[in-house]
């Protein structure tokens, strides 16, 4: 509560102190689409922008329910433009952690330089293109499609299989746009150092014994710095068939002329050891084909993924083979009864994990009110998620979640 608080505090002290400044000078200091400071031949400019989601959510897992407030997002970022081309931007991000997302500091931290709209070089915390990549303001429901936030394995097992969503990491971007087409390439630093279990005793299987730090890492990381070579890389290519569809998954604003933008995506990523059961990766190859359509109030998204992990050793995870595959998809839509106000919203989705007891699926919908854009809205979001998440369940673990969401963002 300590973060949250000061972040709201250096929030408010921000905003009174740029709308000070507007008052002072309209043409130095103003709003648009964030608080922003200039020099008045435009050799610089500082934009504030930040956004909160509060959130009430209902769960129920076999006999297991539960009621919870949390704070979904509560960010805030500060961008610099000089000369128009070059800028840089930090972002500050809390979240109440949880088993459906975790807490964050530092969410960004990026430099670049903008050439062209063909040609963008930038540095920091690119992460790695794969599929479409859009907005949390911009989300039909309250999280994304199971595929791209579902996490799998994670014990002595199970090899651990990262969601289908695009990895993170420090590293280096090119990306534009050249007429109809779109380009995103990244390189970044490869997986997290992994920490395996600690107890006290040393033998965790020991009667009485306390675990003191939980396994982590072997996975891609915004913020860790690694030096061994083990990069990881991707390339996103795309057309805009029609009009081009914005980062957001719904129709808004309303759009009279179609919108359809496809793109394949690819991602190479380094070797890594499984900190759950010692597994030994050599690389993981990952594909993903992705289509969008905007047209009246109507939208409709769909990817579909897949990937291959190439194991040297199994650790202690009982499988016959040192190949797997994992393949998902999702379909996810939306239809303004009211245009650019009410909305209603609906998804379905699969992954489907070579091993035993690996399979998981997604069915929801929702009701999206629309108070000012994206800027403010309320969301009632239901979905259901079956998955095993032990490969000796007879049955899969049904998860009900129920919650609504207030989002605002300046």
């Amino acid at each position: 509560m300590k973060k949250i608080a000061l972040l709201i505090l250096i929030s408010i002290a921000t905003i009174l102190t740029f709308t000070s400044l507007a008052h002072a000078d309209d043409d130095n200091a103003g709003y648009n689409n964030g608080f922003y400071l200039k020099t008045s031949d435009n050799t610089f400019k500082l934009v504030m922008t930040g956004r909160l989601q509060g959130r009430v959510y209902y769960s129920k897992a076999a006999s297991d329910t539960n009621w919870t407030f949390s704070i979904r997002r509560a960010r805030l970022g500060f961008t610099a433009f000089i000369e128009e081309k070059a800028w840089s931007k930090l972002e500050f991000e809390y979240s109440t952690s949880s088993a459906q997302f975790q807490s964050v500091n530092i969410y960004n931290a990026l430099a670049g330089y903008k050439f062209a709209k063909e040609f963008q070089v930038t540095g920091g915390t690119v992460g790695l293109p794969l599929g479409f990549d859009f907005s949390s303001t911009g989300l039909l429901l309250l999280e994304p499609p199971l595929p791209k936030t579902q996490k799998d394995g994670g014990t002595p097992l199970s090899p651990l299989r990262s969601s289908f969503g695009n990895p993170s990491g420090l590293g280096l971007q090119l990306n534009g746009t050249i007429g109809k087409f779109l380009y995103d390439f990244a390189v970044t630093n490869g997986a997290s150092q992994t920490k395996p279990k600690q107890c006290i005793p040393a033998d965790c299987t020991a009667a009485g014994a306390v675990v003191i730090q939980q396994p982590s890492g072997g996975v891609e990381s915004n913020t860790d710095l690694n030096f061994n070579k083990k990069a990881s890389a991707g390339l996103r290519v795309g057309m805009n068939i029609l009009d081009p569809v914005p980062g957001i998954e719904m129709d808004l604003p309303y759009s009279e002329h179609p919108k359809l933008t496809v793109s394949i995506g690819g991602d190479y990523q380094g070797p890594r050891t499984d900190p759950y059961n010692g597994a030994v990766v050599r690389r993981i190859l990952t594909g993903a084909l992705s289509g969008a359509f905007r047209w009246r109030g109507f939208s409709i998204n769909s990817e579909m993924f897949g990937r291959r992990t190439y194991l040297d050793s199994l650790g202690t995870a009982p499988f016959g083979l040192l190949m797997l595959d994992d393949l998902g998809y999702y379909v996810n839509g939306g239809y303004f009864i009211i245009p650019n106000k009410f909305e209603i919203a609906a998804v379905g989705a699969q992954i489907f994990r070579q091993g035993p007891h690996n399979d998981s699926y997604q069915v929801g919908g929702g009701l999206n009110y629309y108070i000012h854009g994206n800027n403010a809205k309320i969301q009632v979001a239901y979905s259901m998620r079956a998955s095993y998440n032990d490969v000796t369940s007879a049955e899969p673990v049904r998860t009900h979640y129920l919650g609504t969401q207030l989002s605002t963002s300046f």
